[in-house]
């Protein structure tokens, strides 16, 4: 990261603006410079960031960093083509500056997809969050010394302009977002670059993004459905122009091309336009009107790179582009569902191609689900909150009836997925392999139950009849919070049964229940 940014910046988070102008959405995030290395900078940067919202259109790229105004942080800053400073490889080049309570100044960075390869190893390494002692990282990079050519003249970021402003608290991730196009049976469009991965070819490149959109619209408890156009000229990553599409060889210089083999492998984004969220299933949705694709360039002469791995990224920014999170950010994730998942944060390199896994096939049907594959009905439900204000004593309760369109579908055979969402925010996530499960003698009871950091989660099924369950729900975990809009959105899936519905909660004393 050294070798290819243009200079090093520690300070603080003075400013975020978002503007809208012809070429698209970004957020200026000005910097107060406590110290440089590198090129120079003076007293003050403004770091252009390809994601932001305001009265015209919001544009969000998944993997971009997380600015707070206040907060200090260490960014390690390139020049683009057009004079902008931004931070290098999105949210890879952004560490924030923590003290403990020793009173010491740490340094701690998110990798998020990032892929570094160890050429000692000859194996893909990937890492979740490091901390640095601060004083001792800038001591290093001060030795090290940056080698970019530019590093002795003076970067004069040039910040978006436009007529449209307007001031930020925080620069974070999307919010609830999704197609409403599918739910009226339309297909959504996608233009593919004809041009096609420098190393890979146009015609391999084309055909496993054509896979990577058939992947997402296999399973049949969805309803979502693509169009594929060739031969169309590109446009701009940044440009909300309403066209979707996927580009390769980051034609307009969207990312800073990989050193090493180190940098990000591809972004996938959204845009659409603020206005009133729409509802789906008991939350608020912000409606998608375009996504967008991009892979990076310069991976052509890394050993891992070949058709299968391009297949696999598209499938997962794809993911992003229809408004699907990671399944888990947790580099040491135990639950195998969530860590074999396409979109789990990391890519796989395991030659699964345009594929995807249990945990991807829930959440595609949750969030564009087809009619008529199960039914999902609720006795009882409370959030019960603590009255000594500890939100990890918070507990949800949900008691109801879950019923298969087709009998094939059984926990001993196929995984469980059930999830609590408020809007963007998962409250309660459960994803249960068949051999998870501690069964009654008659084979008829079943209970799952998992310890996080944050809490404990309990499930328990009631087999009826082939394709009918009881459920219970209870869960203890400082996620658990009230929801805004007074509703929740619950979904189940059993292999290719799924239903998503809304939990209407009504206030009483210190909870909110149902009915």
């Amino acid at each position: 990261m050294l070798r290819a940014a243009d200079a090093v910046v520690a300070g603080r988070v003075e400013r975020i603006e978002s503007v809208t102008n012809e070429e698209g959405t970004f957020s200026n995030v000005t910097l107060t410079v406590e110290q440089s290395l590198g090129a120079h900078v003076g007293s003050r940067v403004v770091l252009v960031e390809p994601s932001g919202e305001t009265r015209a259109q919001y544009r969000w790229i998944f993997g971009s960093p997380t600015f707070y105004v206040g907060e200090r942080v260490l960014v390690f800053v390139k020049q683009d083509r057009r004079g902008r400073l931004r931070t290098l490889y999105l949210g890879m080049g952004k560490f924030r500056i923590v003290r403990s309570s020793a009173g010491e100044e740490y340094a701690v960075q998110n990798f998020m997809e990032s892929a570094a390869w160890n050429p000692r190893t000859r194996r893909l390494q990937h890492a979740f969050a490091r901390s640095y002692r601060l004083e001792a990282l800038l001591a290093q990079l001060k030795d090290a010394r940056p080698i970019s050519p530019r590093r002795l003249r003076k970067l004069t970021g040039v910040p978006a302009r436009g007529p449209i402003l307007r001031p930020r608290f925080a620069l974070t991730g999307p919010p609830a977002v999704r197609w409403f196009a599918p739910d009226d049976g339309q297909t959504i469009l996608f233009r593919i670059d004809p041009e096609g991965d420098a190393s890979i070819g146009p015609h391999n490149s084309i055909q496993a993004a054509k896979d990577a959109l058939q992947a997402w619209s296999e399973p049949a408890c969805t309803d979502l459905r693509f169009d594929a156009e060739e031969q169309v000229e590109p446009a701009p990553f940044a440009s909300c122009d309403g066209r979707s599409q996927i580009l390769f060889n980051d034609p307009f210089g969207d990312i800073a091309d990989p050193v090493d083999c180190v940098g990000v492998l591809g972004v996938g984004g959204i845009c659409g336009a603020p206005g009133e969220p729409r509802p789906f299933a008991g939350s608020l949705f912000y409606p998608i009107s375009e996504g967008d694709v991009i892979i990076a360039n310069g991976f052509g002469e890394c050993s891992f790179w070949n058709i299968p791995a391009l297949a696999e990224i598209l499938t997962h920014e794809i993911g992003h582009a229809i408004g699907l999170a990671h399944s888990s950010e947790d580099p040491n994730e135990r639950n195998p569902l969530l860590a074999d998942a396409t979109m789990y944060y990391r890519a796989h390199f395991d030659y699964r191609g345009a594929t995807l896994a249990d945990d991807d096939r829930a959440a595609v049907c949750a969030l564009y689900p087809a009619n008529e594959s199960a039914m999902l009905t609720f006795d009882r439900a409370a959030i019960i909150f603590d009255t000594r204000e500890n939100p990890s004593r918070n507990r949800l309760f949900v008691e109801g009836t879950w019923r298969t369109g087709d009998s094939r579908w059984q926990p001993a055979t196929n995984p469980f997925f059930l999830a609590v969402s408020d809007g963007a925010r998962r409250l309660i996530s459960a994803a249960v392999s068949p051999g998870e499960w501690l069964r009654s003698s008659q084979n008829n009871r079943l209970r799952w139950r998992a310890r996080t950091s944050s809490g404990v989660v309990i499930l328990d099924l009631v087999q009826r009849d082939a394709q009918t369950y009881d459920f219970t729900l209870s869960a203890r975990t400082d996620a658990i919070q009230p929801p805004p809009s007074g509703s929740l959105t619950v979904s189940m899936t059993l292999g290719e049964a799924s239903s998503t519905v809304p939990l209407m909660l009504r206030p009483k004393a210190r909870l909110l229940h149902y009915p």
